[in-house]
This record gives C-alpha cells, sequence and structure tokens, in this order.
C-alpha cells in the first residue's frame, strides 16, 4: 500500500509541470513537404487551385484517384477540367503512407463516391493514426467525418452540410472561423457549390498553409506556461508572427489567444474559457477557482483570416498541489519517490 502511494505521489508530481517546452520545429524544407491528393469522378476545382498553390512553393504532391482509368473529370457543373492521377486507388500501397505528411481531400461533387468507399476511409483514418495531416474543407468535411472517430473530441469548422455528420462522431463544432486546425485535423467552414461561390470562396490558401506550417513542425505558439496560485493559475503564452516562419505563406498575424479549461470526463464542453491579453506577442490571463481536478487546457489561437490553431492538452493541471512547483523541484521529488518505492519493494519482496 505504501508502494502505491509513494509512486502515486511520483506519478502526480510528474504530472504537475506547468511549462510547455518550445514548439519542435522540424529539419524539414518546404520541398520536402508532401501531400498525397485523394479525389474521384466529380471532384471539385478546388484542386486545381490547391494543386498550383503547393507546386508554387515548391511542395510535392501525388494524387491517388478512385477512378477506372488516371483520367479523372473535375465537377460536372462547371465546363469540362480533367486531371491525369499518378496512380489509382486500387494500386495504392497503405504502407507507402510514411512517404507522405498530408491527405488532403478537395471539395466537390465526388464526395458520395469518396465516403461510400471503405478504402478511402481506410486510407484517411490510417494516415491519421500514423500520424499524417487529413485536410480538407466544405463538403470534403464529410469524407473526413465518414473515416471512423478519427475526429471525435476534435475542433473542426463549422459547415451546415457536414456539421450533422461531425457531431455523429463526436467532433466538437466551431463557428466563426474559416479554418480549424486541431489533433492534426484541418477542416474548413466555406465553399458553396456552383452558386454559392464554390472554391472562390473556400479556404484554399489557407488550408495549403495550414498544411506546411503543421508539416514543418511549426506553430504560433513559442512557448505556454501554466503556473498554480493556490485554486487558480496563471497562463503565459508566448507567441510567434506566423508571417516570420514562412515569408510569403503566412501573410498574417494573430487576432487573439484564449485558453479552455475541460475536464477529462467531458472534453467538447469547456469549464471555462479565458481570453488572455496581449502585450509585445506575450498573452496572459489568470484561472481562477479550480478545485478538484484534475483538468487539461487548451490553448486556441485565431489569426486575422480567421484561422485557428489549437493546441490540445497543453498543460494538465492538479488543484491542490500549489507546492509542486518547477521542473527542477518536481523532478527531485520524483526521483526520490521512485527510488524510496523500488527500495521499499525491494525490501518487502521474499528472498529468492
Amino acid at each position: 500500500m505504501r508502494y502505491k502511494v509513494i509512486l502515486l505521489l511520483a506519478v502526480l508530481s510528474l504530472s504537475c509541470c506547468s511549462s510547455l517546452a518550445p514548439i519542435h520545429v522540424s529539419t524539414q524544407t518546404i520541398s520536402d513537404v508532401h501531400v498525397l491528393f485523394v479525389l474521384s469522378d466529380g471532384f471539385g476545382w478546388s484542386y486545381f487551385t490547391a494543386q498550383n498553390i503547393f507546386d508554387s512553393w515548391g511542395v510535392q504532391t501525388t494524387t491517388v484517384a478512385l477512378a477506372i482509368d488516371t483520367n479523372v473529370s473535375a465537377c460536372h457543373n462547371r465546363p469540362h477540367r480533367e486531371t491525369t492521377a499518378d496512380l489509382l486507388l486500387q494500386d495504392f500501397d497503405l504502407n507507402s503512407l510514411t512517404d507522405y505528411d498530408c491527405v488532403f481531400i478537395p471539395a466537390g461533387g465526388n464526395w458520395p463516391t469518396l465516403i461510400s468507399s471503405q478504402t478511402v476511409r481506410t486510407l484517411i483514418s490510417t494516415a491519421h493514426a500514423q500520424g499524417l495531416l487529413v485536410a480538407t474543407f466544405c463538403i470534403g468535411n464529410v469524407v473526413v467525418a465518414s473515416a471512423g472517430t478519427i475526429c471525435a473530441n476534435t475542433k473542426v469548422a463549422s459547415f451546415s452540410m457536414s456539421n450533422d455528420e461531425m457531431i455523429a462522431v463526436g467532433a466538437n463544432i466551431v463557428d466563426n472561423v474559416r479554418l480549424v486546425c486541431d489533433n492534426h485535423i484541418i477542416t474548413g467552414s466555406q465553399g458553396g457549390g456552383p452558386t454559392g461561390g464554390g472554391y472562390e470562396t473556400a479556404p484554399i490558401y489557407e488550408a495549403c498553409a495550414m498544411v506546411v506550417k503543421m508539416a514543418l513542425g511549426y506553430s504560433f505558439a513559442q512557448n505556454i506556461e501554466i503556473t498554480p496560485a493556490g485554486s487558480n493559475y496563471a497562463v503565459t503564452v508566448t507567441t510567434t508572427d506566423p508571417a516570420s516562419q514562412l515569408p510569403g505563406i503566412n501573410s498574417t498575424t494573430i487576432t487573439s489567444v484564449r485558453a479552455h479549461v475541460y475536464s477529462p470526463a467531458n472534453p467538447v464542453t469547456p469549464i471555462t474559457t479565458v481570453n488572455l491579453d496581449e502585450s509585445s506577442g506575450t498573452y496572459t490571463g489568470t484561472i481562477l477557482g479550480l478545485s478538484g481536478g484534475p483538468y487539461r487546457v487548451d490553448i486556441e489561437i485565431i489569426d486575422t483570416d480567421q484561422v485557428l490553431e489549437v493546441i490540445r492538452d497543453a498543460s494538465t493541471v492538479f488543484p491542490g498541489l500549489p507546492l509542486l512547483v518547477g521542473g527542477v523541484v518536481i523532478g527531485i521529488v520524483a526521483i526520490i519517490a521512485i527510488a524510496s518505492g523500488l527500495f521499499y519493494w525491494k525490501r518487502r519482496s521474499p528472498p529468492s
């Protein structure tokens, strides 16, 4: 019993670290980023726009088609246009997903064909499980929602024709944004079909920029600290200028930062939300009156293009343990506790 208590205290000590290390940036360059487009007959013209954007940046792209041959026709509501896919889905090896950074689903009238294909659904869910980004917008959101439960407890952009499907798989709908990136899933809120502006209003550029940013390991947040003071927690988010990370691609600035506090039992509805105040790129605020616990904290950052980046589980807080502050002290306490527990267990163990 004593050993279990000591071990529990050690785990809690390690879990109370209140600082998120600087966001990791990979050694990749833009030319190393590789995007896999998935489409079928009737795909939207957003594909051509996204393809041109990625080409202009030097991003590698491969197109796989659910079709009878590699000549695939675009949306039937517009003048005839087609593309030549690099390969057919029936010949695609899921083991090769490790060669890619993102699976991109262009919006368009091909969505019924895509969601009816178990192969497409498996490709998307497998890619996400392997850590790839999954990106789409408009009616393409329905295709991503069909891929099992990858959107469960994930924030997605609100789109009228996909919200029901997203809610059914446990997603958290976010209003008043054009694009949301959460849990390696990128969703967009606009499109509109042949009479609603279609691909011309869809957040295609924003989605492409987010794909590159996330594939290279960049983030709006440079460092996050959540410091306990009794039942209150001070939140500090140091941000970086998106335009400086990807010059010529992210021509935007940060408009707001907020912290959402959740109970692990309800990861969809926040217990409280704190809007952080900005000063020279640093955003601060205080989470008031927590009791019990634990809680998890998500940080949301919105830019001038109405693009939302969600930093999930930025911290896990344990109210009632305010003295466990500081990484060095916590580490020493944890090591001593674990060593003491092992020593006690060894003494109690019968001789061999």
